[in-house]
């Protein structure tokens, strides 16, 4: 009954599990690492892990007893971050075990960060060369961008701005009332 706990816990993961035994056989896998791997369980148990990721420095783990953290590998087409540890038993190993997680997401996610940034850079630099006075607020009405010709207009310093209500520096505004309702007055 335990085990079949443990078994279903294990499948449950979010991150890919693989045991290895002395040998590299490999004596359990859980269903995320199947599906990383695009392989059947049936087609991956008792085979050696070699086998199954050629690439793979996770045999040495059994080997020399040392783990081996956030190591990246590819995989399929996709980028694994993997962290791999001995299992001892009466100070022997008797096995390993890898935990690994994919990353290929992450990293897409992270390059469309960047183009956005660049992207809002841009834009900002563009804001700052236009003759219009432009203010943005947050949703609570705090100011967190003013060009520099609506600071002139308005006979202040950016930084005596930024940070503080939007009707601390423009009285009788609406802005903060037109970003609680989202709806714009003329």
């Amino acid at each position: 009954m335990e085990k079949d706990l443990l078994e279903a816990a294990l499948n449950a993961a979010h991150n890919g599990i693989i045991v290895i035994n002395k040998d590299t056989e490999i004596t359990f896998i859980n269903d995320t690492a199947c599906e990383l791997i695009r392989e059947p369980r049936d087609n991956i148990i008792n085979k050696k892990i070699k086998e199954v990721i050629p690439n793979t420095d996770f045999d040495q783990v059994v080997k020399d007893g040392k783990m081996r953290l956030h190591r990246q590998i590819q995989l399929k087409n996709r980028v694994i971050i993997s962290n791999r540890t001995p299992i001892t038993q009466n100070g022997k190993v008797i096995g390993a075990v890898a935990v690994f997680q994919d990353t290929t997401g992450l990293k897409e996610a992270l390059k469309e960060l960047t183009s956005t940034k660049e992207f809002l850079s841009k834009l900002e630099i563009g804001l700052e060369h236009l003759s219009e006075g432009i203010i943005m607020v947050d949703q609570s009405g705090y100011i967190i961008k003013i060009t520099d010709s609506y600071c002139n207009f308005l006979g202040i310093n950016k930084s005596e701005a930024i940070g503080k209500h939007v009707e601390e520096v423009i009285k009788n505004t609406r802005m903060h009332k037109v970003v609680k309702s989202g709806k714009a007055e003329i």
